[in-house]
């Protein structure tokens, strides 16, 4: 690992570990003493951008698309069409189908390949064959987890270690959005809990709920 990637491992876990702290300490936060500037090498470093690409990117696997089906259970699937590979989401909206945009391949929230134009043309496709391919998926806390290998597992509290508990008091599942605004410029989504006044921005980055 170059120094670069060996500096962005050690700057992930001591934001681990601060936000575990400010968990403990509510009413402490990342703000600095006074005003300080970023060196310029941070943006033009050319080992930091390759390890910002691998580990950000790269090593975050393949894409994934997470619905809800219509029984309100979570399913998760490689974003892949099955027929050529191509991404087949890469936008947020409640439709019960998604369509591939090379060829229009169409599949359900089930993942099955329920239609494609010019079926004649490959007249003995066998479909329950060529459905999306799922991952798992798990919802806890309010969040969701998923694994990227189809055959492996999911075990979130493992995973999370000491702070899962301090996750879970959160409570985050209780979280209701009230009110969802997107901007037309940066897709950048505002839920507001009308209840609480608390604000969650987030950014969408291909998905479908």
């Amino acid at each position: 690992m170059t120094e670069s990637g060996e500096f962005l491992c050690d700057e992930w876990r001591s934001m681990q570990r601060r936000l575990v702290a400010h968990l403990r300490a509510p009413r402490s936060s990342d703000l600095a003493d006074k005003t300080s500037t970023i060196d310029a090498s941070v943006y033009t470093d050319v080992d930091r951008f390759e390890a910002e690409r691998r580990l950000l990117f790269d090593e975050a696997g393949p894409p994934i698309v997470v619905v809800r089906a219509n029984n309100g259970e979570l399913r998760a699937f490689l974003n892949l069409c099955p027929h050529r590979g191509s991404r087949l989401v890469d936008s947020f909206d409640s439709s019960p189908r998604m369509t591939c945009p090379l060829h229009a391949w169409n599949f359900d929230l089930e993942a099955r390949l329920t239609g494609l134009p010019q079926a004649v043309a490959i007249e003995g496709l066998d479909r329950d064959a060529h459905g999306l391919v799922a991952v798992p998926v798990e919802e806890w806390g309010g969040m969701i987890f998923v694994c990227v290998d189809p055959d492996g597992e999911i075990h979130v509290e493992d995973f999370l270690g000491p702070i899962g508990p301090l996750l879970a008091s959160l409570d985050r599942g209780r979280l209701d959005p009230g009110r969802i605004d997107v901007s037309p410029l940066s897709g950048r989504e505002r839920r507001r809990d009308d209840q609480s006044g608390f604000d969650l921005s987030t950014q969408r980055i291909g998905g479908r709920r």
